[in-house]
């Protein structure tokens, strides 16, 4: 029973130190806009028991007539925080912007400059032909 109310009190500390406000802060308003940032929060916890018991010894022989069961405990866990975007709010509309966004445009210049790379090759070699 101690174990499990030990868990319940880590997880909760856990999930405490993890919310979105604690990571991010509190939603901003500004200049008729609201900014609620978004955050993906993945948590995970463990424990574990072990016993170790004298060979050919039940555990009850061993625990009441020599006292030489061992015993022990353990237990742990973890949250990870990964920014996703900010929700922004007017009066007019609501809407979504990603924080990968940088990705995208950064993939489209590479395929916009091997694009262009392909096109100025087959130009070239169709000017050489003629």
């Amino acid at each position: 029973m101690e174990n499990n109310q030990s868990f319940e009190t880590l997880a909760a500390h856990i999930a405490q130190d993890a919310s979105v406000k604690n990571v991010y802060g509190e939603p901003v308003v500004t200049q008729g806009k609201t900014i609620i940032p978004v955050a993906k929060i993945v948590m995970g916890m463990g424990g574990g028991f072990g016993k170790k018991l004298r060979s050919n010894e039940s555990e009850t022989d061993s625990t009441k007539a020599n006292g030489d069961g061992a015993a022990g405990s353990g237990g742990g866990g973890g949250a990870v925080a990964t920014p996703q975007g900010v929700f922004e709010i007017t009066e007019k509309h609501t809407r979504f912007i990603p924080a990968n966004g940088a990705k995208y445009f950064i993939a489209g210049g590479i395929l916009g400059a091997l694009a262009g790379s392909l096109l100025l090759r087959r130009r070239a070699t169709t000017a050489d032909k003629k």
